[in-house]
């Protein structure tokens, strides 16, 4: 057996692998084929490699400090009614650990190796993601890194299996949109945000389900997209407003695009619910504070905000040992639905 002395990197090289991949072998991790697995397990016992124990006391060295990062594109995220209570429902378990979070809201595009380095200085010992893109490449990047992270919704079809935290969002629009077919309703509208978050994926996929359960064909001119915001809702209604035969019902993705829509509706001098019954997403806590009362899908949002921290905190010492956690999304009754 040779006694030639090597690091992590040496058999990374030897096994023309990634140090992340060696790593992933010596902790077990299932994320590996068998035949990396087996290369890798070759060249560690043909060196007889062993961890120090000084290196793997430092890579448990903790910081008691999480990144949560929030991309700001959308341009209002302190002045979003979603934010808040997802971060005092993290804030309330990390508390208790003594845990802070350090707020990041990211420009994009952004640069993925300023928070990974973030990472290997040991400044922060993992990133919660929160309103992330389908697909965007900063999930991958952390996984390849082999740093902890924690995801508010899905946000990547090509990991086999990563944490996150989400609404069952289909279960949500699809209940909201039964809703209005047991009323009656034919032309139900779908005011939809941008495509590429996998939440309004889900959301638009609950509404079509239900459609096809009454035997109902989707119109593609009552589906409208735009941004989740006040101003999105209100554009996306106006158009819907022009077209022949308008609809009579509305879904739409978010609570902010059902007020701006219903200020469209109330604009032209229609009655709501009586011309447009109009049904939000979100539940947040101004629902019930506007005129006709807003009915919505409710995210537990400060709940959702809870258990990320509480994984964050699992896969900070088991981080093989999880599963994602899919929260319930509850239709709730308010004047505006009729």
């Amino acid at each position: 057996m040779r006694k030639v002395k090597i690091n992590i990197r040496d058999i990374a090289r030897l096994a023309n692998v990634s140090v992340a991949t060696v790593s992933r072998v010596i902790n077990g991790s299932p994320n590996v084929s068998e035949k990396t697995r087996k290369k890798v397990l070759k060249i560690i016992q043909e060196y007889d490699y062993h961890p120090s124990a000084f290196a793997q006391k430092l890579s448990k060295a903790r910081t008691q400090i999480v990144a949560l990062l929030i991309p700001y594109e959308r341009g209002f995220i302190l002045s979003d009614a979603f934010f808040p209570p997802l971060i005092k429902g993290m804030t309330e378990v990390f508390d208790k650990k003594e845990y802070n979070i350090m707020l990041s809201m990211i420009e994009s595009p952004y640069i993925p190796q300023k928070y990974v380095s973030l990472y290997k200085r040991g400044i922060v010992d993992g990133y919660i993601l929160a309103n992330v893109k389908k697909d965007d490449p900063f999930p991958e990047v952390l996984y390849e890194e082999n740093i902890p992270f924690v995801s508010v919704g899905r946000v990547s079809s090509k990991l086999k299996k990563y944490p996150y935290v989400d609404t069952d969002n289909v279960k949500g629009a699809f209940e909201a949109t039964t809703y209005f077919l047991e009323k009656g309703h034919k032309r139900i509208a779908l005011l939809r945000g941008n495509s590429n978050y996998n939440f309004i994926q889900d959301r638009y996929e609950g509404y079509i389900l239900a459609l096809k359960k009454y035997g109902i064909k989707p119109d593609p001119k009552l589906i409208v997209e735009d941004t989740l915001t006040i101003d999105g809702g209100y554009k996306a209604m106006k158009k819907l407003l022009k077209i022949n035969n308008p609809p009579t019902a509305v879904l739409a993705c978010s609570d902010y695009m059902a007020i701006g829509a219903m200020d469209a509706i109330l604009e032209e001098k229609w009655e709501i619910p009586e011309d447009v019954a109009i049904i939000g997403f979100d539940d947040l806590y101004i629902d019930g504070k506007i005129e006709p009362p807003l009915a919505s899908v409710r995210q537990e949002i400060e709940e959702m905000g809870k258990e990320a921290a509480k994984l964050f905190l699992h896969i900070l010492d088991n981080p093989i040992d999880f599963e994602p956690i899919i929260l319930p999304a509850t239709f709730i009754w308010r004047r505006s639905a009729g």
